[in-house]
């Protein structure tokens, strides 16, 4: 009654789901971080997002396995590669977050082969107590949320005395705390679309460019745009043939250097081997312009 069913209509493109990989920190047969995380993964699920909970049981400590050579290290980071978003939610132990949680995020390194399995995703952060409320397992997550180059959301979930909090099938009850939740995982889509397009720009650092010899060339920047721009006047005075002809060839260029192939290797950047529907989408588009614009242009130059 109350729920938007696509919270982030309007703050991004809609190309596909948000996808969202969901972790917890007990290994308990009742594990109510579990629990909650499967709790948090049926609302993303119901706002239009995929979703995968990685199983830590047989995730060994790390630097135990020689070149983390392991299947459970491997699907790990395949799944945080994959994420675009994540939700991290431990049990607080002795005032911190557990072993079982801490693991798990040592198994994320910041770089891997050129690849950043958790740079620039969002993550909403949630704790599960079992006397009363309390915050220190989600202050510790958002420390090490943001070590690890994410976009911490505002919002945070801490369930106090979670054992009276779902029934017997593992289902959450009514209460504040579930209310709670669901602003979390409302919020969280929110932002993983609104910032998904934009994560390989904002987390573009300068000293990343430095140490790895990539400096910025405006003038090649600046040279897509130029061209675009003289090969459009070009076609405007042209008069002739030949200048009509050299108007788009100059108008080529602009192209190769700033519209498609740009487009499409950011697309690859931001989405990886998932970027093949918003290059459709891209390439769609791009033709429906070309089939109305086409007409338009002779219908003006006939009159």
């Amino acid at each position: 009654r109350f729920l938007y069913e696509r919270p982030a209509n309007g703050l991004g493109p809609d190309t596909h789901p948000p996808r969202i990989l969901l972790l917890y920190g007990s290994l308990r047969e009742r594990s109510y971080s579990r629990l909650a995380v499967e709790e948090a993964a049926r609302i993303l699920r119901y706002f239009g997002a995929e979703t995968r909970i990685f199983d830590p049981h047989d995730l060994p400590l790390p630097d135990r396995i020689g070149n983390d050579d392991h299947p459970a290290i491997r699907e790990l980071r395949e799944h945080s590669m994959w994420s675009e978003g994540q939700v991290w939610c431990s049990p607080e132990r002795h005032g911190q977050v557990t072993g079982v949680m801490k693991t798990q995020i040592d198994h994320l390194p910041l770089n891997m082969g050129g690849m950043r399995p958790t740079q620039g995703r969002t993550l909403a952060v949630m704790q599960v107590s079992g006397g009363s409320q309390s915050f220190n397992a989600v202050n510790t997550l958002r420390l090490l949320g943001r070590w690890m180059r994410m976009f911490t959301i505002p919002n945070q979930s801490s369930v106090a005395k979670a054992y009276q909090e779902f029934d017997e099938s593992g289902r959450m009850k009514p209460s504040s705390y579930y209310d709670r939740i669901v602003d979390v995982m409302e919020e969280l889509v929110r932002f993983t679309i609104l910032t998904r397009p934009h994560a390989a720009q904002l987390v573009d650092r300068y000293s990343e460019r430095k140490d790895a010899g990539k400096p910025i060339d405006a003038s090649v920047d600046l040279s897509a745009i130029t061209s675009l721009a003289v090969g459009l006047a070009i076609l405007a005075v042209s008069s002739s043939l030949p200048l009509y002809l050299f108007g788009w060839v100059i108008l080529g260029v602009g192209m190769g250097a700033g519209l498609y192939d740009a487009a499409f290797a950011s697309l690859a950047k931001i989405y990886g081997s998932d970027a093949r529907s918003a290059i459709t989408a891209v390439t769609l588009w791009g033709g429906f312009a070309s089939t109305a614009c086409w007409p338009l242009s002779a219908l003006l130059v006939e009159h």
